[in-house]
């Protein structure tokens, strides 16, 4: 069963006086911010979290046994608030306080929804064709696809994108995804994972002005710097024969029933246990043989022929730069996208840097500055976080142009002093830790003082409002696994303040609500209980509910009105 907290503006005053002052939350791990910075996303074991940060209202969908809520991989919220990813499994979007599942071609394989236009008309993801499996297939075990707003307000059929049949070995691939969209829907970004899993390279997909599209591959310097040649795939190696193959159905019950006797004696004498060839005939051993001989020079050939394939794989994995898997970021204009390498190949997994690909040319940047990308902004800044096993991951900032990662807190300090100081106070942590004692040999505990804690950022398109989480594996003075911050860019919060019209709220016969202003809107009955929400509505809104007496709440900007009404 679905669980829905509603906090309000009132029960979050504790918390934050004003939306646009900073504020933290436990067990809130932020995956997404919308593009006008409203609207944060988080998730963590199933739950998922919906922050307003205009009126301070946080939803929460508790995660059960029935329903699991994640929100998607990309930029997963629209400026209207419609929110995409999964409820237990299922490709899913959540809009005026309902969640609803995508249309899928089989709900039985793995499908996803990763990211939504800013303007929600479009929403991308990744759609099953086969079950996960160490299997070979005839197609990629996730495709691109996409699902497209309707009249109705509804999302309609999934459409495939174009995708290519091989990867870069000519190979059949695993995966082949759409991760993130670009503002107006017409730039989608995703990657492809090659057949081993080793190799994963940039793909984005284009729509032209007819409403054609066309997908371009990352440039083959990423998945095969030399240029080497690949030699034909010589596919699986021959199955080697068995006993079995050879012997009949009573002669197997047979050998089956010697075996039961052996483990039945209990004496457990190995020297005694039946053999197969004891239960073949002559004629059957000498065909076993055979087969045997066949396949030993059949796998010789193979081998070599695969020998040659592997050692020009194994080239381009470790001199390549294979992506982080599900980590691609797209700008808001489409132009750009970003991602991090595994510099130094598949095997050095620890190794990180930060790629930029401009998407018109395919021209390309890959920096050794260890940032994963998380979020980017209108202007090509580029927010991220450096993470490694020894030191919670830290917000950093590159500017655009640049390659140099600057912590968050030294990017923001000139802009807003006061939130440096804040972040300086709440996301800076003592840890323990434990330093070797070179006379006794002991590893003794210490407590490291100040450690800088920012976590992974999320920015809104202008900048001004940002994101972060930190997840607590580094055992520091915070009592929650996951710790959720949200501020602004600027200690003059007037920066983001919408237009104070006067905000209006007429109710009608037949569920319609007008509205005059943008505002979150929410529908009671009069025993206290949420029939109709929706978030960002503005001008003629239906609700469909039936006719009675409600409350009709609608929180905009600067003020909130309560409307007593009967439908």
């Amino acid at each position: 069963m679905r669980k829905i907290l509603l906090l309000s503006l009132a029960t979050m005053a504790a918390v934050s006086a004003s939306a646009l002052e900073p504020v933290s939350f436990p067990d809130f791990q932020v995956t997404g911010i919308s593009p006008n910075g409203k609207y944060v996303v988080a998730d963590l074991y199933g739950n998922m979290q919906y922050y307003n940060t205009e009126t301070g209202q946080m939803t929460k969908f508790e995660g059960d046994s029935e329903d699991a809520y994640s929100a998607g991989m990309g930029n997963c919220v629209s400026a209207n608030g419609i929110v995409v990813g999964e409820v237990y499994g299922r490709p899913s979007y959540l809009k005026g306080g309902e969640w609803t599942n995508l249309k899928v071609i089989n709900a039985q394989f793995s499908n996803l929804a990763n990211a939504i236009s800013a303007d929600a008309t479009r929403i991308c993801g990744s759609l099953g064709t086969a079950p996960v499996s160490l299997d070979d297939t005839e197609d990629a075990m996730l495709v691109p696809a996409y699902w497209d707003l309707q009249e109705d307000g509804t999302y309609g059929d999934p459409v495939f994108l174009p995708r290519p049949e091989k990867d870069f070995t000519g190979r059949v691939p695993q995966y082949i995804t759409a991760n993130a969209i670009s503002a107006d829907g017409k730039t989608i970004v995703g990657s492809v994972t090659d057949y081993a899993g080793m190799m994963i390279y940039m793909i984005w997909y284009t729509q032209n002005d007819e409403g054609k599209w066309s997908y371009t591959l990352a440039p083959k310097a990423f998945y095969n710097p030399n240029d080497v040649v690949f030699p034909e795939y010589p596919g699986e190696g021959p199955q080697a024969p068995t006993m079995e193959d050879f012997m009949t159905e009573e002669e197997l019950n047979a050998y089956q029933t010697a075996i039961e006797e052996w483990e039945a004696s209990g004496d457990w004498d190995y020297s005694k246990y039946p053999l197969m060839e004891n239960f073949m005939t002559d004629e059957e051993k000498a065909q076993y043989d055979m087969a045997v001989t066949k396949y030993q020079a059949e796998y010789a050939e193979w081998e070599v022929k695969n020998d040659a394939f592997m050692e020009v794989y194994s080239e381009c994995v470790e001199s390549g730069h294979p992506l982080t898997f599900n980590n691609i970021i797209v700008s808001a204009d489409g132009k750009m996208a970003y991602s991090s390498s595994l510099q130094g190949g598949f095997f050095s997994p620890l190794t990180g840097g930060s790629v930029t690909i401009n998407l018109e040319n395919s021209e390309y940047t890959v920096s050794d500055n260890l940032v994963m990308p998380s979020t980017v902004a209108a202007d090509g800044t580029l927010f991220g976080s450096i993470n490694n096993r020894q030191d919670p991951g830290r917000a950093v900032v590159i500017a655009a142009g640049s390659t140099e990662a600057v912590d968050i807190i030294d990017w923001i300090k000139p802009r807003a002093p006061k939130v440096a100081t804040w972040i300086k106070e709440n996301m800076y942590h003592d840890m323990e830790s434990y330093e070797y004692d070179d006379n006794t040999g002991d590893y003794i505990p210490v407590t490291v003082e100040g450690v800088n804690c920012t976590g992974t950022p999320f920015c809104s398109t202008d900048m001004s409002v940002i994101a972060s989480q930190t997840p607590n594996y580094w055992d520091y003075d915070i009592d929650t696994m996951v710790f959720g911050y949200i501020f602004p860019t600027t200690d003059d919060s007037a920066v983001r303040t919408v237009a104070a019209a006067k905000l209006g709220v007429r109710a009608y016969r037949g569920g319609v609500v007008e509205l005059n202003g943008v505002c979150d809107l929410m529908v009671y009955d009069i025993q206290g209980r949420l029939v109709y929400a929706s978030n960002g509505v503005e001008g003629s809104v239906a609700t469909n509910l039936p006719a009675g007496t409600y409350l009709v709440k609608a929180v905009g900007a600067n003020e909130t009105k309560v409307v007593k009404t009967t439908f």
